[in-house]
């Protein structure tokens, strides 16, 4: 079977539909008008027999006025990108029912919304009185995928004053960032804002991903009119927002990218807020208009949703791991994330790898754009002082990658000066999570890459001492292991570490409990004596004793339990609790000995 891009426009040329795909057995006309029936029967094509829908190669194409003459022409070398689908016209009765009626008329395919629901979503619209934390709203009752518990982060707040000083100013604004981060939520709640708080006439036009076929959505919302008129069409065109008769409306944009915007410039380009699903290209001639930056989420923030949603500790975790600052992700099916965090890095080489650390695009577009996380550099303020102008300077983001799944999988490319700068980052972002995720990787590559790691190490001192006396060590991993994915695979794994010729081995996910990796020491006079290494940042740590003395049963011939911090100030004030742990592993504490950029880390 072939995959075929195509996109449905009506009569005029509008676009009723955004490039969509679907497969043939035969690359014909005939084959592609059957599937594209099939795919929008119970929609847009009800009622048309797929004979009378036009095929065009491509939109060059159909604005030439040159259809494919034949059924049986060949598609082969046609429709084979989104960038350039095939264009299938569908024709002029498919509209009857909504062109000649007026905006205060509920169409045949709309749905008036029922007063009680307005009411309900105004009743705790007041956003300039929010503060951080959750809040009951009932915009999910329109708009389904919108939650029903509204969890308000600081960067919320920030973009509130942003969207507020942009409106003031009869500006229009572009929100960007990462795909997932929820920019969609902000476009959609400042709509109903402006509609039923601020009183103004307001047109939201929503391309719908999460639905098939992929199709465009359009709420009309009119506080302006007596009686007040509210309405949503569940599948719209282009098209509809210009049969709107009282054209003085505010036109919010979701989902929709600059190409799209750009193509239909005409009705799209009076656009007031747009939340696009991939960069927007600003032109010189774009002076009144601003992108404003939804940066990615904090762990904190994220440990917030799912305690609110009775998540565990161990699954919020675990979800994090593969998630990162994405919501999207982070909220999504447990069982499909390491799936869609695959599907995101399959592509990723140290060219693109690189890439990901910056706002420059690539060939890997899509996959760019669903591991790349956009932050605000921290300006040395408190939070509550950050500079809301930072949200649209983009001189103040910093991208980096914050899955810390897909950061354990470019270690198996990258080289350690790429976790030292993703440290640096971190740093500048203020984000504590992620730079304790760099330091870890920071060290498996080295293992990987075979170098000498050279620290300094200490006894720990159960009962707190001020002096400590310090010796050198050395971690030589000649040959290194990297597997194991789930607690029993760990295991598994740590017991064939003990008779193997690996010097150092950490698991491919998350799962041990209390220590990071395991490596061959020579300590004490002792050679090859197992170090059991938790690599932290903080200059304490929660130990589990139980796990602890579990994993000295794979290790016959003696083990250590060994902290690895940065600096000899983390190494001397390190805790860890209990502070006395019920354990007889010997306990070390260690810090590196030089780092090549001590200013970085």
């Amino acid at each position: 079977m072939a995959r075929k891009w195509f996109q449905l426009v009506d009569v005029d040329g509008s676009a009723v539909t955004s490039a969509a795909s679907t497969y043939v057995d035969i690359e014909d006309v005939d084959s592609l008008l059957d599937a594209v029936k099939k795919e929008y029967n119970d929609s847009y094509l009800a009622g048309i027999a797929a004979p009378d829908l036009t095929v065009f190669a491509n939109r060059a194409a159909y604005d030439g006025h040159q259809k494919l003459p034949k059924a049986s022409s060949s598609l082969a070398a046609l429709g084979t990108d989104e960038d350039s689908p095939l264009i299938v016209q569908v024709p002029v009765r498919r509209r009857v029912d909504t062109d000649e009626q007026p905006p205060h008329k509920k169409a045949r395919s709309s749905t008036v919304i029922e007063d009680e629901i307005i009411e309900s979503i105004g009743h705790n619209l007041n956003i300039d009185a929010w503060h951080v934390g959750g809040i009951d709203l009932s915009i999910h009752k329109v708009e389904s995928d919108f939650p029903e518990w509204f969890y308000v982060r600081k960067e919320a707040l920030d973009i509130v004053k942003v969207f507020k000083a942009q409106m003031g100013a009869r500006r229009n604004v572009v929100f960007v960032g990462t795909p997932g981060v929820g920019k969609s939520m902000l476009v959609v709640l400042f709509a109903f804002y402006m509609a039923l708080i601020e009183k103004k006439r307001v047109v939201l036009f929503r391309k719908l991903k999460a639905v098939q076929p992929v199709g465009f959505s359009m709420l009309y919302l009119d506080a302006q009119s007596d009686p007040p008129v509210f309405w949503r069409m569940a599948r719209a065109a282009i098209s509809d927002i210009d049969r709107v008769e009282n054209q003085n409306f505010e036109l919010c944009l979701d989902g929709l990218p600059h190409k799209e915007v750009y193509d239909h410039f005409g009705t799209l380009g009076r656009f007031r807020l747009l939340a696009t699903s991939a960069q927007y290209q600003m032109k010189d001639d774009d002076v009144h208009l601003r992108q404003c930056l939804v940066p990615f989420w904090s762990l904190s923030d994220l440990k917030v949703i799912g305690t609110h949603r009775k998540w565990s500790e161990q699954e919020i975790k675990d979800r994090y791991f593969y998630s990162g600052g994405n919501l999207r992700a982070f909220s999504s099916p447990k069982d499909g994330l390491k799936i869609s965090t695959n599907q995101a890095i399959r592509v990723v080489d140290l060219d693109i790898a690189t890439l990901l650390n910056t706002r420059y695009e690539g060939g890997a577009e899509s996959h760019v754009d669903r591991l790349r996380m956009t932050g605000i550099k921290a300006s040395g303020q408190s939070d509550l002082a950050r500079d809301t102008n930072a949200y649209l300077d983009c001189s103040k983001w910093i991208c980096v990658i914050t899955s810390e799944y897909a950061l354990r999988e470019l270690s198996n490319i990258v080289k350690p000066s790429y976790y030292e700068e993703l440290w640096r980052k971190a740093s500048m972002l203020g984000d504590d999570g992620l730079k304790g995720i760099a330091f870890e990787n920071y060290v498996h590559t080295l293992a990987r890459d075979g170098k000498t790691i050279k620290l300094r190490v200490r006894p720990y001192d159960r009962v707190k001492v001020k002096q400590h006396t310090y010796e050198d060590l050395d971690i030589e991993p000649a040959r290194y292991s990297n597997d194991g994915n789930d607690a029993a695979e760990c295991d598994a794994a740590m017991k064939q570490f003990a008779c193997s010729s690996d010097d150092y081995w950490y698991p491919s996910c998350h799962s041990l409990e209390t220590i990071d990796s395991v490596a061959k020491l020579k300590i004490d006079g002792q050679s090859k004596v197992v170090g059991l290494i938790q690599i932290t940042k903080s200059d304490k740590h929660t130990i589990d004793s139980k796990a602890i003395n579990k994993y000295a049963g794979f290790f016959p011939n003696g083990c250590r339990y060994m902290a690895l911090v940065l600096d000899m100030k983390t190494c001397d004030k390190f805790r860890l609790d209990p502070v006395s742990p019920d354990t007889e592993v010997p306990l070390d504490v260690a810090h590196f000995k030089e780092f090549p950029q001590s200013n970085t880390l």
